[in-house]
This record gives C-alpha cells, structure tokens and sequence, in this order.
C-alpha cells in the first residue's frame, strides 16, 4: 500500500496493480483454484434465503442474491475483501445492490471513499475512475453508494487473503507446471546436441539440415530446441558440461507435493474436502468427510458466511439473508 503525491486513494501494490498479480495466481496455480472454488460452494451452502425468497434477483440486470453471494465469496478469498455497490431509488429507499470487482476498486486511507475503473493499468495517460462514497445506512440521500467487507487478519488499508503466507508456494507450483510444458514442447530435447563430425558445410546447407532436424524431432514451434554442432571432425566435436543434475522430475515432484501442503495449511483445509485423496486412503469416505468438514465449516466458511450476512443485513435490516449450510444429501 502506497500513498502517491496528488492521487487521492492509496496505490495497491508499487505499480497498484496487486489485485491482478493475485487474481493470476487464482487463474494459474490449480490447488489454489480448486480450494477457492471449493470453499466458494461451501459458503453459498444449499440455499440461500433473501428476504424471504429463495434465490431472490437483487439488481436489473437479473442477479440473484446467491450469484452475488458467491462473487463476494471468491473476491474475499482471492483478495482479502470484497465490495457491493448500493442503489436507492428517489425515495431514498434500497433498491439494488451489485458485486464490484474487487480488482478494480481503490479506496483513500479511511475507506471513506471508493474509486471505480476499469483499468489501473494504464502506464500513460490519465485513469478513468467514478467515485462513490462509503455506504451510510441513515443517509438516504445518496444513490449509490459502497460498502466495503475485509478479512479480520486485515491491519491496513486493503484486505489481506487467508493465503497470503503461501504466496510463494503458489508461484512455485505455477513455475513447476511452465518447466514441465516447457519439457513437453520441446519433446524433451531442450539439452540435446547432434554433432556432424563430417566437416563444415556451408551457411545454406546448416539452415536446411537445421529444418530437416527441427522438424523430424522437435515438431512445429519448437525449432531451435536442439543444437546442432558442425565439426572438423569426430576429435573436434562440441561437448557440454552439465553444472546441474538429472533428478528435476523427482525434486520438482517433492517440492510440489510441498507447496499444496502449505497451500491447505493456510486454508485451514484437508484434500478430501475438495475431491482429493490422500496417499493413504482407499478412496471417498462419506464419514470421513463429514468429520473433516465440519471443523472446516466452522473455523473458516461459517464466518466467510456471518461475514457476508452481516453486511447484507447492514444494508437491508437484520434477517433479510440466511444461508443453509452445506451438506451432501439435499432433500
């Protein structure tokens, strides 16, 4: 978080573009995705009761209160906090509310007022931002206006995600999956050398020989993949001294296998409540999930749940949402 001369809300990130390295991380590193999703399924539990509807619609464009509880949900995960965006009508009454993407909001100091934009990304030129103040439940003159919602572990101006200590485990599990794709593009053949003992041909007559090989054995876009030595003779041929060693796939393995512990640690969370067995379990058990699932329910969903109710609770009276916990039979 930065305060940047002449800017009235505070940079988030020193390019304020943080929410987008997390939200990549979110799109890239597949236990974090799977966990988020999972627990985003938990938290809208089987049904969700808006003043009395199940699954009413709470804005026009035809939401309904459990799309919006289940963007609130995964911004708050991913981000740390989340935002909605209140509207009266010309009786000062709320009328709609709508999820703002919790990547394109920037608040001042005092998370008194809200900056909206599309894009923080541009590097010239002048940003683009609508301004919206703090949501007040005794001013109903204003028509729209923002409520902001931060994880408890917050102590600054933005939210803080439960994840943040394992930060570094999802990009190393990003980076282990681009080493193995990268292994796979280029057939396995990245350190590979074919050595011509014969003489030195001519400029032309390597790039040929160059495509020939490229295209028998490192396949369309991975030319050049493979280095291709003309020597003199067999005496003067190219040898590689290798500073590294062969075992990548068995280390790359460990350290992955590391990095999703760490990932379930900081969510409090176990593999079986996302579809995952352990190395020692046979296979699903409906016991042993419910058993893991409920001390999950209750140190993490229950109050991502009590946290999203109380804010539309704040916006529309006490009791207007509920939301019936998960469980695996619905009647």
């Amino acid at each position: 978080e930065k305060k940047v001369k002449g800017k009235e809300f505070i940079s988030f990130g020193s390019d304020n573009r943080y929410p987008e390295f997390l939200l990549g991380l979110y799109q890239d590193c597949s236990t974090l995705q799977s966990i988020i999703n999972g627990t985003v399924d938990y938290v809208k539990g089987n049904r969700i009761i808006f003043q009395g509807i199940d699954n009413k619609e709470v804005n026009r464009k035809g939401e309904t209160i459990t799309e919006v509880v289940e963007k609130c949900a995964s911004d708050y995960l991913i981000f740390g906090h989340f935002y909605i965006q209140v509207v009266r009508n010309r009786l000062g009454q709320v009328s709609e509310i709508y999820w703002l993407d919790a990547s394109k909001v920037r608040t001042n100091e005092s998370n008194e007022v809200f900056y909206y934009s599309d894009s923080w990304s541009k590097k010239y030129g002048i940003v683009d931002y609508t301004v919206y103040p703090k949501f007040n439940p005794e001013n109903t003159e204003i028509s729209s206006s923002i409520i902001m919602i931060k994880t408890p572990q917050s102590r600054g101006v933005y939210g803080v995600p439960v994840w943040s200590g394992s930060i570094k485990s999802a990009l190393i599990e990003t980076k282990i999956s681009d080493f193995h794709l990268n292994e796979i593009s280029n057939n396995f053949l990245g350190s590979s050398v074919i050595n011509f003992n014969n003489g030195k041909p001519t400029d032309e007559q390597k790039r040929e020989i160059e495509d020939e090989i490229n295209e028998k054995f490192a396949g369309s876009g991975n030319a050049g993949r493979i280095l291709l030595s003309f020597n003199e003779s067999e005496k003067n041929k190219t040898t590689i001294e290798r500073l590294g060693t062969d075992d990548f796939s068995d280390r790359y393995t460990e350290l992955a296998k590391h990095t999703r512990e760490q990932l379930f640690i900081s969510f409090r969370a176990q593999p079986i409540l996302f579809g995952l067995t352990s190395e020692i379990s046979t296979g699903f058990s409906t016991d042993e999930f419910n058993q893991t699932f409920s001390l999950f329910n209750r140190t993490v969903v229950k109050p991502i749940q009590d946290k999203i109710s109380d804010c539309i609770n704040k916006i529309f009276g006490e009791g207007s949402l509920s939301i019936e916990s998960f469980s695996l039979n619905i009647e």
